[in-house]
């Protein structure tokens, strides 16, 4: 419904699970989310995915950009983000997102429309339906706690 509907979320969350399937198919163990080690090292090479998705993110934009202007397939970079953070790349975003929203709600400068716009959300309502489902809250909530 997303992809369907033109939604930003729709080419990222599409390509999440293809890649999940593909992984699964060819690995001869199944993927589980969060269980892979996060060493040094992998923190360290996630740093150039993390400034892209930082400097991206108020844009749509989809993995196969990411992995193209990365230099590496959407394979390897599924299987980067997922060990250097222990989410798929498609949830790493959405926290992302999420957070700067939350940022900004904190900051009281603009409204919660122009905040989802300015951090990637399709709309109001987007953010919302994101920001119950990771924080377990609204987004209003964030505003009413610095008043």
């Amino acid at each position: 419904m997303d992809v369907a509907s033109g939604h930003q979320s729709g080419p990222l969350l599409g390509e999440t699970i293809v890649t999940a399937l593909l992984l699964r198919l060819i690995a001869d163990t199944p993927v589980k989310y969060g269980s892979h080690p996060r060493t040094a090292g992998s923190q360290r090479e996630f740093g150039k995915y993390r400034e892209w998705i930082d400097a991206h993110l108020a844009k749509p934009f989809s993995l196969e950009d990411l992995a193209a202007d990365m230099g590496v397939s959407v394979r390897q970079l599924h299987r980067e983000v997922l060990r250097a953070t222990g989410m798929s790349p498609y949830r790493y975003i959405l926290m992302q997102r999420t957070e700067r929203a939350r940022q900004l709600i904190i900051a009281g400068q603009l409204s919660l429309s122009e905040v989802a716009l300015a951090v990637g959300f399709y709309d109001q309502a987007h953010m919302s339906h994101t920001f119950r489902k990771l924080l377990g809250a609204p987004p209003s909530h964030f505003s009413n706690t610095t008043k």
